[in-house]
């Protein structure tokens, strides 16, 4: 068929569902649309309104969770430092513990926070899981120096004078 032939025949079809669509139409349907009770625009504020209703909660959730979540890790860290200071440890190791354990406490709480409000911590989680991964593998040798230094101070198997031999030195 020609161009024409095919203009001719999308027109044709065109009308006919024009008027399918005529002669099936509900009066209150045409009504509704004119007076404005059922437009786009008023239904998707409606759902906006819903999704708000909804994410209210969770946020105040969120919110009191951080607020919790930080006193808490405040008081543990407070109460690791009293710890510490009683068992006599170094100053730098007190500072570091707790530092570590006020910042890990910390990311907990808002990525519990996270999952409250509906944001999905798993990726998160895998994402910090593959940086401390890739940072332990970086800094293995100084790590293992690190924890041994830890461990020294902790236990304290040494003390400020004593000697350590080491094969055959002799001093």
């Amino acid at each position: 068929p020609d161009p024409f032939t095919q203009k001719k025949q999308l027109a044709d079809s065109i009308a006919q569902s024009v008027r399918d669509s005529l002669a099936h139409l509900d009066a209150s349907q045409v009504k509704d649309v004119i007076t404005g009770e059922n437009t786009i625009v008023k239904d998707a504020l409606k759902s906006l309104m819903n999704m708000t209703l909804e994410f209210i909660p969770r946020l105040l959730a969120a919110l009191l969770i951080l607020w919790v979540g930080f006193k808490l890790a405040k008081i543990i860290k407070k109460s690791l430092l009293r710890l510490l200071e009683r068992r006599g440890a170094e100053a730098s190791l007190k500072s570091f513990l707790g530092s570590f354990v006020d910042v890990l406490l910390r990311v907990l709480v808002i990525i519990v926070a996270m999952d409250v409000i509906g944001i999905k911590a798993t990726s998160f989680i895998a994402v910090l899981g593959a940086m401390g991964l890739a940072v332990g593998m970086a800094l293995q040798g100084t790590l293992q120096n690190f924890a041994g230094g830890v461990i020294i101070l902790l236990m304290k198997p040494f003390k400020v004078g004593d000697y350590i031999g080491c094969g055959n030195f002799k001093g």
